[in-house]
């Protein structure tokens, strides 16, 4: 009963304690806005909390006569300090801000606040560090077969670990926040707490010692064993900073990733414990042996990861499910892949006490606590040099080769063989690993089964903070990929973003763009005359690529002497900067992307209309097609919190939401002045801007639509960050837009309310309503209704014929529709040109169609009547000469 107890009380510990660790990441990425490097940091000091509270229990643990009421202090004082800890968190912002008076830049003065929080969680996570050799001494001096405890309530710790981290990372913060996530895990703490204190001080009578036994035969573990232990902390740790960036660039970047693969990893510690608790049982078990046996095993197990995850890569529907965090059978198959080479580092420590406590009377809870000490402090080397140096420097591949040879390393120190033999074992394993993990390249193999037949890599680029590459299709179109997911590309998309924030502004002299990508939106911004553009970018690989290879479609954005390239984190950016923006323009990753919440919260927005100059605009990006319309309301809803004045602009499936300090006012004077005198015609006419209407037809709502249509919706806080949950569970549910576009339109307003009196009378608002209307009905409509679309797009072509916008949205659905129907095109094409009879494609797919047909004749007709038209584009017209050529020659050939 006591045993049982005791490991009650030690998997309650392990729940609460990831539960901790878990909302302490998030928590940070709010610091930071960097998911990963709030992972690396949270990690390394729960990690460094741990070994050195376990170093500073070792002599004490052993000493103490009733450990187990040790425990329940050490237990109910974590628990406190974490609930402070986010008080702490909240109020370290005054450490930042009195750097930053001290004249440190923005980065040395987010690090100094970083460190700030670190040395108080050290206090906590040493304190969870501290508790496991207590209830192992309280074990050893209780029950009758100590021997396999340490095994058993090590492995059960950790298994409670796993728990908490599931229950924390895919349940409880979004549902709960993170407050009430802390709480929890110190609800859990204090069960483990008051069991303890419940138990009584002994479970039988000790056997009576000689007083040479009473104390402890080896106060430190042999080097040999404590070397182990080390190297199999640094393997164990690495290992995972791996295993999270290959599997994120399977599965997308979600929350549900990072939880999975760590769920993964804690499970296979504990069943590692179990394991060598099994083994211990056994009398006839060397532990020394089995260590070796199992770091071989672990050794090739590391190698061949990398090809069980680019097997992953070849399954979309696979890696969409395991990205939403709703694959029974997707997460089976990471754990799969982590568990065994988890267990089998794992189950080394225990194994390990059991060969340091061979001499009777050694203390198990004194060895266990200098193992796990030289365990956990090179597991938290481990994470840092493989994040930041190895994954950058070597990459994944190499870098998995690496902990392999070290695990091969690990694997001989006990080997009580001769030298010859340790060289040529080796030799061997060494030549197997570097067979596995070198005969497969990594990352870019996964991305190759991603990327269409037709594409290739351009440049491909490892870093700290994420993967970057861009590749190349076979029409020279260029895409930037993040990690396993691609967010831009040089079609031209995203430049209103720029286009539409700068012209309501009446002078965008200093700007602020958040979140680089391939720079085309920041590049419209500049089009607009501003003085200074202060560009925001987290990872340098991202700027770097940007500025090599879309050049053309960013016009050398990094080239103009007016453009501040900051790598940095954009929230951090805003937080310490003491400049004020005419135009601040985020694009940031979708919503679904780890950490991209933060830039949707309406802490970000305080710190962004702070940091907004008076008559001032911010720009957000709503990415309509890849969201349901709850997350979406959600975006928006949090912006009308902060900001007392907005509108919404449809651009196709892409929301662009601008908040103000000011009412907002449409003037198509304002618009037509500010057009001319800044020179951009042609660049809104290559988005089919050619006119005030066509810019005014992607009004959708201001502020009185916008928070009727919001109404009831939930707010996006730091302490709630339910929103890239909630978007990556969308992905399996393939997003449509038209759910969002048909609540919003309910709510769609009549631009006219929001102009000038003296301007409410013009013409423009009528057609801009007529535009309007006509792409809101085709976009409600099933997209392969070709036919009503196109009906509903007709009607308002009648009323605005020379909208460049809505005659685009028609081309689109012509084309569609004769691509569905090949043997009825011509008859498309046709009914295309009755309707715009004008327009360049419709004139060359009609006299095309003809062609295609032998009919000449009706080729050279449409060209004609086209020319009579003075429609007639340069093609057409070299067309047309052909044709008459041609009809001259046969004239002639026939007289």
């Amino acid at each position: 009963m006591r045993a049982l107890s005791l490991t009650f009380a030690v998997l309650l510990s392990g729940a609460a304690g990831l539960a901790y660790q878990v909302a302490w990441t998030r928590r940070l990425a709010n610091v930071t806005s960097a998911m990963i490097t709030a992972q690396a940091t949270v990690l390394a000091v729960f990690m460094a909390g741990l070994g050195l509270g376990a170093m500073v229990a070792a002599r004490p643990s052993a000493r103490v006569k009733r450990p187990l009421r040790v425990y329940a202090v050490v237990e109910l004082t974590a628990l406190l300090l974490a609930i402070a800890s986010l008080s702490v968190i909240d109020s370290s912002d005054a450490i930042r801000g009195a750097a930053q008076q001290l004249g440190m830049g923005a980065k040395p003065a987010m690090w100094t606040q970083l460190v700030a929080i670190c040395a108080f969680l050290v206090l906590p996570t040493s304190l969870m560090g501290a508790s496991l050799p207590f209830v192992i001494a309280d074990a050893e001096q209780t029950l009758r077969r100590p021997e396999a405890m340490v095994g058993l309530l090590y492995g059960v710790n950790t298994l409670g670990a796993a728990g908490g981290c599931a229950l924390a990372g895919l349940v409880a913060i979004e549902r709960l926040g993170l407050t009430h996530t802390i709480t929890g895990g110190a609800t859990l703490a204090l069960g483990a707490g008051l069991l303890a204190l419940v138990l009584p001080s002994h479970g039988h009578t000790p056997q009576p010692q000689s007083p040479e036994q009473q104390e402890p035969v080896a106060a430190v573990p042999a080097a040999p064993l404590v070397a182990t232990a080390a190297l199999a902390g640094l393997v164990g740790m690495g290992a995972e900073v791996i295993w999270t960036r290959l599997l994120a660039l399977v599965v997308l970047n979600t929350v549900y990733a990072f939880t999975q693969v760590l769920v993964g990893v804690l499970v296979g510690i504990g069943l590692g414990g179990l394991v060598a608790a099994a083994l211990t049982r056994r009398p006839n078990t060397k532990p020394a042996a089995t260590v070796t046996i199992l770091l071989t095993i672990a050794a090739m197990m590391l190698a061949a990861v990398p090809h069980g995850v680019a097997m992953l890569a070849t399954s979309t529907s696979l890696r969409v499910s395991l990205a939403s965090g709703l694959s029974v059978a997707g997460l089976g198959l990471v754990l799969l892949l982590v568990v065994v080479p988890s267990a089998c580092i794992a189950a080394v420590l225990p194994l390990l006490v059991t060969a340091s406590t061979t001499n009777r009377g050694s203390s198990r809870s004194r060895a266990f606590a200098w193992l796990y000490a030289a365990n956990t402090a090179a597991g938290v080397a481990g994470s840092l040099v493989t994040g930041f140096v190895l994954l950058p420097t070597i990459g994944a591949g190499n870098a998995t080769w690496a902990l392999s040879l070290v695990t091969v390393l690990a694997a001989l120190i006990l080997l009580k063989e001769r030298w010859l033999y340790r060289i040529g074992l080796g030799a061997a394993l060494a030549a197997a690993c570097t067979l596995f993990a070198l005969t497969i390249q990594i990352p870019q193999a996964i991305y190759a089964a991603q990327l269409p037949t037709d594409a290739k890599i351009l440049e491909f680029r490892e870093g700290s903070v994420s993967d970057v590459f861009v590749s190349e299709e076979a029409d020279g179109r260029r895409r930037l990929w993040i990690n396993s997911s691609w967010v831009a590309g040089t079609g031209g998309g995203h430049r209103l973003l720029g286009h539409l924030p700068a012209l309501s502004v009446a002078a965008p002299n200093r700007a602020l763009g958040i979140a680089l990508g391939t720079g085309q939106t920041f590049a419209a911004v500049m089009k607009h005359g501003g003085s200074e553009l202060h560009c925001v970018e987290l990872d340098d690989n991202v700027i770097e690529l940007s500025r090599r290879w879309f050049g053309q479609v960013n016009d050398n954005l990094f080239d103009d002497p007016r453009v501040i390239v900051h790598h940095d984190d954009g929230r951090a950016f805003l937080r310490a900067t003491n400049l004020q923006f005419d135009l601040i323009v985020i694009e940031p990753l979708q919503a679904w992307s780890a950490g991209t919440s933060s830039l949707y919260s309406r802490q970000f927005y305080r710190e962004a209309r702070r940091a907004l100059a008076p008559g001032g605009v911010v720009a957000q990006w709503l990415p309509l097609y890849i969201q349901a319309n709850d997350e979406t309301l959600a975006m928006t809803a949090t912006a009308l919190e902060v900001f007392p004045h907005a509108s919404l602009w449809l651009d196709r499936a892409d929301g662009i939401l601008l908040l103000h300090d000011t009412a907002v006012t449409l003037s198509p004077r304002s618009l037509t002045a500010r057009t001319t005198e800044r020179g951009i015609g042609s660049e809104l006419a290559s988005n089919h801007v050619r006119r005030p209407a066509d810019l005014l037809g992607l009004f959708a709502a201001g502020s009185k639509g916008l928070r009727g249509w919001t109404q009831g919706a939930r707010i996006i806080d730091d302490d709630r960050p339910f929103l890239e949950f909630a978007a990556a569970r969308s992905l399996s549910r393939v997003p449509d837009a038209r759910f969002t576009l048909r609540a919003l339109a309910a709510h769609l307003e009549d631009p006219r309310s929001y102009a000038p009196m003296a301007e409410r009378s013009s013409p423009v608002f009528a057609e801009a309503v007529a535009i309007r209307s006509g792409i809101m009905a085709a976009s409600l409509i099933n997209r392969q209704s070709f036919e009503e679309r196109a009906n509903q797009l007709e009607v308002r072509l009648r009323q605005a014929p020379s909208s460049a916008l809505l005659l685009d949205h028609y081309r689109n659905v012509m084309l569609e529709w004769a691509s569905a129907e090949r043997n009825n095109e011509q008859a498309i094409f046709q009914r295309a040109l009755d309707n715009a009879p004008t327009h360049p494609d419709f004139i060359m797919l009609v006299a095309l169609s003809h062609l295609e047909r032998d009919d000449r004749d009706g080729a050279r007709k449409t060209l004609e009547q086209a020319a009579e038209r003075d429609a007639l584009p340069a093609t057409g017209k070299m067309l047309l000469d052909q044709l008459r050529r041609a009809l001259r020659m046969g004239n002639d050939e026939r007289q």
